[in-house]
């Protein structure tokens, strides 16, 4: 798996990632995404921790009316850890695979 990084690039619809092989992580910080429900069509996989997609939002608007929800339907549904700003990073749980390390 590879990390990817778009940091900075004004960047609007994340949709394009999903065309990638998995990666280990993406940087999609500081670029301009409201609306991140098109990453709810990813379809990662995860045995373990290491597997887990970190995903960086941080420094992006979110603005979206359902931002939040699609965030922790995201982490519920896919095995992520979201990296967001204003209260809305998550993790996926399920058999506590991509929790942070304790």
């Amino acid at each position: 798996m590879l990390a990817q990084s778009a940091f900075c690039s004004r960047i609007v619809d994340p949709s394009p990632l999903l065309t990638w092989s998995q990666p280990s992580s993406v940087s999609l910080a500081d670029n301009a995404i409201d609306d991140p429900s098109s990453l709810l069509a990813a379809d990662w996989t995860a045995e373990s921790y290491d597997d887990c997609v970190k995903l960086d939002l941080s420094g992006n608007p979110l603005r979206h009316p359902d931002a939040a929800a699609t965030l922790q339907q995201l982490c519920a549904t896919v095995p992520v850890v979201v990296i967001a700003d204003g209260g809305l990073s998550c993790h996926y749980e399920y058999d506590g695979i991509c929790m942070p390390p304790a």
